[in-house]
């Protein structure tokens, strides 16, 4: 096998691109996909079918556009007509609103209070961007990217729930060193100072970490006790309570619960973090490495 070189792997994702670059082959992708959710993955459909489907009366033009998605979009297999990954990746992108139209600017009170000032925060959704933002001091705890296609049909408290649920499920996932958008390899270092604005600012004096993907855009920075309370053994301590990982985690507030987070690093090659964790009787200590993965986890309870 030949290697391929540098101006085919740079031309590669031009030409894949390129195929999506008409309506009709979009449309063909998008039924491809319908089709893998009514029948199953993998499920596939006719030519007669699908251009049934699609809507194209002209066989010869609708032939031509199969052709362009062959390869990198579908497969053909005892006449049938399959969509491949990135299909179904295209799909999906589509429907989270990737695509569509800014969808405007809302806002409305939570019922989270500003760790600082104590009054309510606001929920701000605008350009994509959720915001829990405090207006008397004209700062945000969390700012995170939503497709707006996650808004349709959800009120804006429950867009913030699932986001809450999102950013910490992908957190996690990112320091395992595993990129939650595009697979790549993700590193993580602490303590920063963030070179953007963070995703999540916590309460107080918090250890800022970045986990960054060595292929793609992502990028997130965010407390080290975020990182530390993404993990399941924490969120279940957690939600044992009643809380929210992600409100405990940036706010440090527990309701009638006293919850308290201390976190201290030693800078020393290599870096070394611990971070304890008290609720109520409750108290947890995490010590992690560089990479902001577990190296030991302990848990008592004092009654």
């Amino acid at each position: 096998m030949s290697e391929r070189t540098e101006q085919e792997s740079v031309d590669l994702p031009e030409t894949v691109f390129s195929a999506l670059g008409d309506e009709t082959r979009l449309r063909i992708l998008l039924e491809l996909a319908a089709v893998a959710n009514e029948r199953g993955v993998g499920a596939g459909v006719s030519f007669s079918e699908l251009r049934q489907r699609v809507g194209v009366e002209d066989s010869g033009r609708f032939n031509y556009h199969l052709d362009k998605l062959s390869g990198s979009f579908i497969m053909k297999r005892e006449g049938q007509y399959i969509p491949l990954g990135p299909t179904m990746e295209v799909a999906s992108a589509v429907h989270a609103g990737t695509y569509s139209s800014e969808p405007g600017e809302h806002s409305t009170e939570s019922d989270w209070h500003c760790p600082e000032c104590g009054d309510r925060l606001l929920l701000r959704y605008t350009g994509e961007l959720l915001f829990l933002w405090c207006d008397r001091d004209d700062s945000y705890l969390l700012a995170y990217d939503i497709p707006s296609g996650a808004f349709e049909g959800r009120s804006l408290d429950e867009l913030a729930a699932v986001t809450y649920h999102r950013a910490t499920m992908e957190i996690n996932t990112a320091r395992q060193g595993i990129c939650p958008r595009c697979w790549g390899h993700t590193n993580a270092s602490y303590p920063v100072d963030p070179e953007a604005p963070p995703q999540l600012h916590a309460a107080g004096d918090a250890v800022q970490t970045r986990l960054v993907c060595d292929r793609c855009w992502l990028r997130y920075n965010v407390p080290l006790r975020a990182v530390v309370a993404s993990s399941p053994t924490v969120r279940s301590l957690l939600r044992r309570d009643g809380l929210d990982p992600v409100r405990a985690a940036i706010t440090g507030q527990a309701g009638d619960t006293t919850l308290d987070w201390a976190v201290s690093v030693d800078e020393e090659d290599p870096v070394r973090a611990s971070v304890r964790l008290e609720l109520g009787t409750d108290e947890m200590a995490v010590d992690l490495d560089e990479d902001a993965r577990t190296l030991d986890r302990r848990h008592s309870n004092q009654v």
